[in-house]
């Protein structure tokens, strides 16, 4: 919090001594040097740094202060250029080439600001796009992720293709009775580490779909569900340890897939994959049941 509040304090005191230097500037070499320009491109960079500098609690009104004193200073500065004369003329020359340099530095100043904001514009939407598509706990896509891609495959009248798998552990009340929702959630986190790392080797698309529901999205093999990848997942699942203060355990989970069926829409085909997996889950548990 200290170092936030300093930055935003040389940010302000910087700001105050270029109002000085740059009033200095006209007062002594006249308005045609155009030094009272740069106080209209440090206006706009003041609200830009004041959108970047991380700070949650942000107040609007010091950058209001100053971009007042600002347009005071300018408007003080024209009427004064017209009435007193420079204290220190410079000649013609000089004072064209000292006006271009001076236009030009406070275009980039306007140029550099504008990029930045974009910048910071960009890498806000990346994070707000990453909030909604993402799951907090375990930070693999979540269903609004899955969703859109799903979608997409029925735009590309592509679906055809493909297969859907829900995988849900087994029992997962009990783990949070007997170890508690702390450790359920460590469970979970584990398992979203093997899908990614078995999405890795198979190239399926993976998200949380809810509680401790997940589901892949997979081309099929050969127009088939590759049901030795799913048993493979399964059993990497089953050999993972989730270690509490008090003992170790391993759990299991259920998989349920099913192939893209002609005239289906995606939500028949997620309907028809959960039923699978309720079939599983009826019939032992610890299983791949596809179709």
């Amino acid at each position: 919090m200290l170092q936030k509040f300093k930055i935003h304090l040389y940010v302000y005191l910087a700001s105050i001594e270029i109002l000085i230097h740059m009033s200095a500037a006209t007062l002594c070499v006249g308005l045609g040097c155009n030094f009272q320009l740069c106080l209209f491109g440090v206006i706009l960079f003041f609200f830009i740094i004041e959108c970047i500098l991380p700070d949650k609690k942000k107040s609007i009104t010091p950058v209001l202060i100053l971009s007042s004193l600002y347009s005071v200073a300018i408007v003080a500065l024209y009427v004064a250029g017209n009435r007193i004369s420079p204290f220190y003329p410079l000649s013609l020359t000089e004072t064209g080439t000292l006006a271009v340099v001076i236009v030009i530095f406070v275009l980039l100043l306007i140029i550099t600001s504008m990029l930045f904001l974009i910048r910071y514009m960009v890498h806000e939407e990346e994070k707000l796009t990453k909030k909604a598509e993402y799951d907090a706990l375990t930070g693999i896509p979540n269903r609004f992720f899955m969703m859109d891609e799903i979608q997409k495959l029925f735009i590309e009248n592509g679906q055809k293709d493909y297969y859907l798998a829900m995988i849900d552990i087994d029992n997962f009340k009990n783990i949070n009775d007997t170890y508690g929702h702390n450790t359920g959630d460590d469970a979970l986190k584990i398992l979203a580490k093997t899908i990614i790392l078995q999405a890795q080797k198979h190239g399926f698309k993976y998200c949380r779909w809810g509680g401790e529901e997940f589901l892949l999205l997979g081309k099929c093999s050969s127009g088939e569900i590759p049901k030795d990848t799913l048993e493979e997942l399964r059993s990497a699942i089953s050999s993972n340890c989730v270690r509490t203060s008090r003992e170790s355990f391993r759990y299991t989970v259920t998989i349920g897939a099913g192939k893209y069926t002609s005239g289906q829409s995606a939500k028949e085909w997620l309907d028809f994959v959960d039923k699978q997996l309720y079939k599983g889950k009826r019939s032992g548990k610890n299983q791949v049941v596809c179709s």
